[in-house]
């Protein structure tokens, strides 16, 4: 890790810290979900009957438009996003962003091998 990275990763600390001291996060979350609400994005496949049981919340949910999908399963569905982080110079690669539950972490590992992440 160069000096830049540790510089960032102590960042990142020290606002998580300086959040969680002021208990903020539940009204991060509430800022993130109105801003959210905003984008024209849809999550369909979230919402199919076959794909409810596999979101670990029911409402944090993939886009479609930028949703994993699965090819090795009968099943395409995973709650998951590629998204392209910002705001760093060193952000030039993508990341997986995902809640998924526990019991899939076979599916989530077959996703990363999948996207080459």
């Amino acid at each position: 890790m160069s000096n830049g990275d540790d510089e960032t990763t102590n960042h990142i600390e020290k606002e998580y810290i300086r959040v969680a001291n002021k208990n903020g996060w539940p009204g991060m979350y509430q800022k993130v979900c109105r801003e959210c609400s905003q984008y024209p994005y849809t999550f369909n496949e979230a919402r199919r009957l076959r794909n409810k049981p596999l979101n670990r919340y029911r409402d944090v949910n993939p886009y479609d438009h930028s949703r994993i999908i699965l090819k090795r399963y009968d099943l395409d569905y995973i709650n998951a996003n590629i998204v392209r982080l910002s705001g760093h110079p060193d952000a030039q690669a993508d990341s997986i962003m995902t809640l998924f539950m526990p019991e899939f972490v076979v599916e989530m590992y077959e996703t990363s091998l999948q996207q080459s992440l």
